[in-house]
């Protein structure tokens, strides 16, 4: 059942006729469990499947979702916006691999555990991404983290060493490197920061689950202390991390407000400010002008309507 997850044939399981005792007894009990008890895992691929084909079907669900509108109002999108998936491909490759990595942690750690694993993971890999990049979807962070954490107690749990079968770990591996490659190339927008934040979590909490109970100690606190620490980056930090696309438009969005205030000063600092993150960004070219002009700044105005125009602005309006 669980073969193509444990290194059955490299490593050997204790209480069994294969060379090397790596897995201990209770964790092969757990693991003999009917992979239908894995209630956790089974509920959030649920969830996540059917909130993604209602999004896919055109269902209204950006209550749901994390972006530059809602990230202050509605901070519950941090974990919720996982459950949507930007397409068939993106949905059916998360919940096969959270099927294969979630039951096997949910039969050794627990279903209440487990919940809280997810949801940790969900939080903390959502915040890195949205410090760093943009609004994202999909349980790509979870599953990373589900990974670094058996990974990581695959290497210094004392009892589920040889736990994760290599070829998983080429696989997931490759696929982030993979990722990066499609991204850096314009081919797919793919939430890498997510998947690298997910698996640093996951590596954390497999390395503070590792040794004695009684010798863990300050360990226990590196998951939830990364995982605030990403919190606080995602909530405070991202003026100062973050120069992509999403907080170009985001920063548009605080100038378009203060511009409709009657406060063209600071209109035209956030305009100009959106242009330094996105020089082609042309609707933040042609309102810093409008700024401009309104200030008493004629030359500067034309130059940027002058510029706005030839990124395109007005095209669509011919």
């Amino acid at each position: 059942m669980f073969q193509e997850i444990l290194g059955r044939s490299s490593w050997g399981w204790a209480g069994t006729g294969y060379p090397g005792l790596v897995v201990s007894p209770p964790v092969l009990r757990a693991l003999g469990r009917h992979p239908f008890d894995a209630r956790a895992t089974i509920t959030l691929m649920v969830l996540g499947g059917v909130l993604s084909v209602m999004a896919f079907s055109g269902a209204d669900l950006d209550v749901l979702l994390l972006d530059e509108r809602t990230w202050k109002l509605l901070p519950w999108t941090l974990p919720t916006s996982v459950l949507l998936h930007g397409n068939a491909m993106h949905l059916g490759f998360n919940l096969l691999v959270l099927w294969q990595l979630g039951r096997v942690v949910e039969a050794i750690w627990g279903t209440w555990r487990t919940v809280l694993f997810f949801l940790f993971l969900a939080i903390g890999s959502q915040s890195a991404q949205w410090a760093l990049s943009g609004p994202a979807v999909g349980l790509s962070g979870v599953v990373y983290g589900l990974f670094g954490l058996l990974w990581a107690a695959s290497r210094w749990h004392e009892d589920k060493l040889g736990l994760l079968n290599p070829s998983v770990t080429r696989m997931l591996v490759g696929w982030f490197f993979l990722c990066i490659l499609l991204t850096e190339m314009g081919t797919l927008r793919i939430a890498n920061t997510a998947h690298g934040a997910g698996a640093i979590l996951g590596a954390a909490l497999g390395w503070s689950l590792s040794g004695p109970r009684d010798r863990r100690g300050w360990k226990w606190f590196l998951f939830p202390a990364l995982t605030l620490l990403f919190v606080l980056a995602g909530q405070f930090g991202r003026p100062y991390l973050n120069f992509s696309p999403s907080r170009a438009r985001e920063v548009f969005a605080i100038g378009y407000a203060q511009e409709q205030a009657g406060q063209d000063q600071a209109a035209l600092e956030s305009f100009m400010e959106a242009t330094s993150i996105l020089p082609k960004f042309e609707e933040a070219w042609w309102n810093q002008g409008v700024c401009l002009q309104k200030l008493g700044f004629r030359d500067e105005a034309e130059a940027c309507f002058k510029r706005s125009k030839e990124l395109g602005h007005g095209d669509d309006e011919e």
